[in-house]
């Protein structure tokens, strides 16, 4: 239940970070000038995440995506977790909700180039 709990806080917390969550290769569509530039309104939260476990890295290189909740057309529909390949110089985007104006701002996982420092 406390994984549950934490999992559903990251949900929607916002957090980006290279375990970002998808099951679909992320939308090349979002720019670097406007990363969540295909947000999508929703009137209703998303459920609590089911519980998942994360099974054993294929190897290195890859990087875990956490299950998710995407809202399509009328309802939510569930993405489960999986690994998906790292690409270099990107960092990949979580799927998130943000609560805004009494609504709930859907944004799809995607990539971005990673900040050199």
């Amino acid at each position: 239940m406390t994984r549950r709990l934490a999992l559903a806080a990251l949900l929607f917390a916002g957090c980006a970070t290279t375990s970002a969550s998808t099951t679909t290769a992320p939308t090349a569509a979002a720019t670097a000038a406007d990363p969540q530039a295909d947000g999508v309104e929703v009137h209703t939260p998303p459920p609590a995440p089911p519980s998942e476990t994360r099974p054993a890295s294929p190897g290195f290189g890859y990087i875990y995506v956490a299950g998710y909740w995407e809202w399509i057309g009328n309802g939510y529909v569930w993405h489960p977790g999986r690994w998906i390949q790292g690409k270099a110089d990107f960092e990949l985007v979580r799927a998130r909700y943000e609560a805004k104006n009494g609504a709930w701002i859907f944004y799809k996982p995607h990539w971005k180039p990673r900040q050199r420092g």
